[in-house]
């Protein structure tokens, strides 16, 4: 979840975490004060606070396709013979 968005730190000690999801938001919370307490004694800083964001709006060229048929308008977009051989050999997404 952090590689994805690498935390900015910000002025007057703050870590700034940008967040894809609501379910990334929940998982932060649950470990919230282990990841401040971890923080704080390896950088030994004790005024470290940490801010989650949730992103508002993802870039068109940003968004993750998870399923197959995510994948595959994905693709048809980019390639338009793509349809037609998925007709002429009769594929379908399990």
């Amino acid at each position: 979840m952090l590689a994805s968005r690498k935390p900015q730190k910000q002025p007057d000690d703050l870590i700034h975490i940008h967040l894809e999801n609501q379910l990334q938001q929940q998982q932060i919370n649950r470990i919230y004060n282990t990841l401040l307490y971890r923080l704080k004694e390896e950088l030994q800083n004790d005024a470290i606070t940490l801010q989650t964001e949730i992103a508002r709006e993802q870039q068109a060229g940003d968004k993750k396709l998870y399923t197959a048929e995510d994948k595959y308008l994905y693709m048809e977009k980019k390639n338009q013979y793509l349809k037609q051989l998925k007709q002429d050999f009769d594929l379908d997404f399990d």
